[in-house]
């Protein structure tokens, strides 16, 4: 038996022909400096070629790109836990769908429920009539399912909000494209039979269809099959979490029909329960399970099964979640510990899974449970192999591999491959220098740091008084300004709840505009304004203004590239259509725009020809463009030799090397190479940069503004997919900011990111409902000495080095 997974010549980006020996059947983790090449060996190589053989192996493969290495041996089925790969974008998919939890409480609610006899008055556990003694027969459990046609709350279809979606709103980025781009996929078969019946070409846009053309696009036509755009959005719920769409009158916003509302358990139906965070419902399943085995001992199983699911899901760390919340709205960390978990129970063996940081938002106590889990399914004889930076994660490794040393054309080699002893003293890793192998978690190594600004009773305050949005407890919390102030606490514990859902909001009130442009996707915003109505703020007159730096796209369509994005794309298309070829061929600055006139007629610019059969996707490189996206005059307009094609496949290191008299672009390429991003592709597709890059992407840009002081930056967990050595150097750009006068205001885990803080507020002490409350607020050295605090213990060495 082969017990190690040989690769020989991967080659894949930036990976120099890379030879690995990966043992099987051990926790490895591959780590590295952000843009390494880690990514590209775990997920592009080893993820894409396992699945690539197992489902050639079943006769349904759809991947026809090139394998990028020479030869990989002892390769079993590899499942991909990657965040972009898991991403989910349907409003209907939940925690307790996902998880199957709501499924099963379906069956405990439609038998073991409260009901209402024909007399009157309520049934016990065993459906049986206090009064008249008749039993009541169950309700099928698909009256449970909000998914179900008879579950379902008819009014708004399940999804518990009345959508407000306009006409205008469902057309707006629609009008840009042709009708058979623009349409839903679900729809296109239908489209193609409304244009034979209305003598149109799907492939034209909106607004060349005639006015009967257009109502019937909008409204549908059924007598062709064609249900309609706005049917079909109102239908799935889109529109149903924007500022303008409000709570179903009919079922009150609990999702299911009148029947399974009004049958409970301990007085509540299955919605109302559902909305109460796991931690609460690891109690309420506790308290009652065996009353409820005891009326029906057919339940035994489903409600054992309940429990041990809800632990599982305690112990990764989601404690704070409900089995209401929206998949779409989780972290990419959040998303991978819900798969972990579910897998767990899928009694598999023998398979490689592929974990992409699964540490991320997580406070430093519950990274044990969490690594604890991972060997779990180890041990069930499966190959854990964990994309990670996170120190406590990398020294619980049997075998590491740093991929590096540097980023990009600086990456690529196998800097380590070995057990931990032998990566303590690794001399050409960037990142062993920060490894402890002791028992406390906090890291050596920083290098030097400043010397933190001393807060004082005389430090102005921005002040939130009574703020009691979700689990936070009536409390008021002084942030001192002109400093930076780190916001730690446990998952859940009401981090996101007071900044992000109370402070941004109250400072919305102050200013006219907060520069974030996604703060409409912020769910739930009519029920958080009622709950803030008590709250206040005061001392936002000494702030000049207030930028949130979320970690949503930067982009939301593969023609959305870091280079437009900060404002450097027009510069360069301008200087090719200044070249002398390009005037005399008529050329404008939009021909050498891929998304525009200068985008291949064949492929419409995405450089690839994909084909559906049978429920596969085929893809392969247009043959017109050989996959540069362009027509092939705009590419003979070369600039040193480069057309712009070549540009869009250059990093940001290589592009300020390629432009560097031309301030306008070198200038915030700079900056994204200050704040780590060098690596970046110019042309990246914005959707597939991370969150976290795309965090650090909007402070690049926001860094190349230069405004004046007395402004506040406020963050959500930066540090996230940044290597330890990263993180110096990002502390380093977001201390200048406060240098310059001005405030920043991070939610952080990251011990190295805390101690550099010169004020931490520690929320918790736990999540949900045992979180909500200050437990501990101070400089990181006042932490360290502070019984309370929890974050204090693992920081206690690592100040002690400051």
């Amino acid at each position: 038996m082969n017990n190690t997974i040989r690769i020989r010549g991967a080659k894949k980006h930036n990976l120099k022909s890379l030879d690995l020996d990966i043992p099987k059947g051990r926790f490895v983790v591959i780590t590295g400096v952000s843009g390494s090449g880690k990514s590209t060996l775990a997920f592009d190589i080893l993820y894409r070629e396992g699945r690539r053989r197992y489902e050639r192996a079943v006769g349904t493969s759809s991947f026809d790109d090139e394998e990028g290495f020479d030869e990989i041996s002892g390769l079993v089925p590899t499942v991909a836990v990657e965040q972009r790969i898991i991403r989910q974008s349907n409003p209907r998919s939940l925690v307790g769908t996902r998880t199957q939890l709501l499924g099963l409480m379906q069956i405990v609610f439609s038998l073991a429920g409260r009901y209402t006899c024909y007399c009157g008055r309520e049934t016990d556990e065993r459906r049986v009539c206090r009064d008249c003694g008749h039993r009541v027969e169950p309700l099928p459990t698909g009256y449970f399912n909000f998914n179900s046609p008879l579950g379902m709350c008819l009014a708004c279809f399940g999804t518990g909000k009345v959508s407000a979606l306009t006409e205008e709103q469902a057309l707006q980025g629609r009008n840009s494209v042709s009708l058979m781009r623009g349409t839903p996929g679900k729809l296109k078969d239908g489209l193609k039979r409304l244009g034979k019946a209305y003598g149109f070409d799907p492939n034209v846009f909106y607004f060349n269809l005639s006015p009967e053309a257009q109502r019937a696009y909008l409204e549908g036509d059924l007598s062709v099959g064609y249900e309609g755009l706005m049917p079909f959005l109102h239908r799935i719920g889109a529109g149903a979490e924007g500022l303008g769409s409000s709570i179903c009158p009919s079922c009150s916003g609990t999702r299911i029909g009148e029947e399974a509302r009004n049958i409970t358990i301990e007085g509540l139906n299955i919605s109302t329960l559902a909305e109460k965070t796991l931690c609460e419902q690891a109690d309420f399943w506790e308290e009652l399970s065996g009353r409820i085995v005891r009326a029906d001992p057919n339940l035994a199983q489903v409600l054992k099964r309940i429990r041990t699911q809800i632990y599982a899901l305690l112990d990764v760390g989601l404690s704070h979640l409900s089995l209401y919340r929206q998949t779409p709205t989780l972290s990419g960390g959040e998303l991978q510990r819900l798969f972990l978990a579910s897998h767990l129970d899928s009694d598999l063996e023998s398979l490689i899974y592929i974990f992409d940081e699964p540490s991320v938002g997580l406070h430093e106590r519950e990274k044990d449970r969490l690594i604890k889990r991972l060997k779990e399914l180890q041990s069930l004889g499966n190959s854990v192999i964990v994309v990670e930076h996170d120190p406590s994660v990398i020294r619980s490794a049997d075998w590491i591999i740093e991929i590096g040393p540097g980023a990009g054309k600086d990456g690529g080699r196998i800097v380590y491959q070995g057990n931990l002893e032998g990566y303590l003293s690794c001399t050409e890793s960037r990142i062993a220098t920060f490894i402890s192998q002791g028992d406390s978690p906090i890291y050596v190594g920083f290098g030097e740091q400043r010397h933190r600004i001393q807060v004082t009773e005389n430090t102005p305050r921005l002040t939130v008084y009574h703020a009691n949005l979700h689990n936070l407890k009536d409390i008021s919390v002084s942030f001192p300004l002109g400093v930076m102030v780190g916001v730690a606490g446990a998952s859940g514990s009401g981090k996101s709840s007071l900044v992000s859902s109370t402070l941004v909001p109250l400072l919305a009130n102050f200013f006219d505009s907060i520069v974030e442009a996604d703060l409409e996707d912020d769910e739930e915003k009519e029920q958080d304004a009622e709950e803030l109505k008590d709250a206040e703020l005061k001392g936002a007159d000494m702030l000049t203004g207030v930028l949130l730096v979320k970690q949503a796209p930067i982009g939301r369509s593969k023609t959305s590239t870091p280079a437009s994005y900060i404002g450097v794309w027009d510069r360069i298309r301008s200087l090719y259509a200044s070249q002398t070829a390009a005037k005399e061929m008529g050329l404008s600055s939009g021909d050498f725009s891929f998304n525009s006139t200068g985008g291949c007629t064949e492929c419409g610019g995405e450089g690839i020809i994909k084909k559906e059969t049978r429920g596969n996707t085929f893809r392969w490189p247009c043959h017109i463009c050989g996959g540069t996206r362009y027509r092939p005059e705009v590419l003979e307009i070369t600039i040193a030799g480069k057309s712009i094609a070549k540009i869009l496949e250059m990093s940001v290191d290589d592009a300020i090397d390629f432009f560097p008299g031309d301030i306008g672009i070198s200038g915030p390429l700079r900056v994204l190479q200050q704040v780590g991003m060098g690596y970046l592709r110019l042309g990246q597709p914005a959707t597939t940069i991370s969150g976290g890059e795309a965090q650090r992407i909007k402070l690049a840009k926001e860094l190349g503004r230069g405004r004046s002081g007395n402004m506040m930056y406020i963050l959500d967990e930066p540090t996230t997919g940044l290597s330890c050595a990263d993180v110096t150097q990002l502390m380093s750009l977001l201390r200048s900011l406060v240098d310059r006068g001005n405030t920043v205001l991070l939610i952080e885990h990251d011990l190295s990111a805390l101690s550099q803080c010169d004020w931490l507020i520690e929320m918790g002490p736990g999540g949900g409902h045992e979180g909500g409350e200050i437990i501990a607020e101070g400089s990181p050295e006042i932490l360290v000495s502070l019984q309370a605090s929890v974050i204090g213990k693992y920081l206690r060495r690592g100040v002690g080095e400051l």
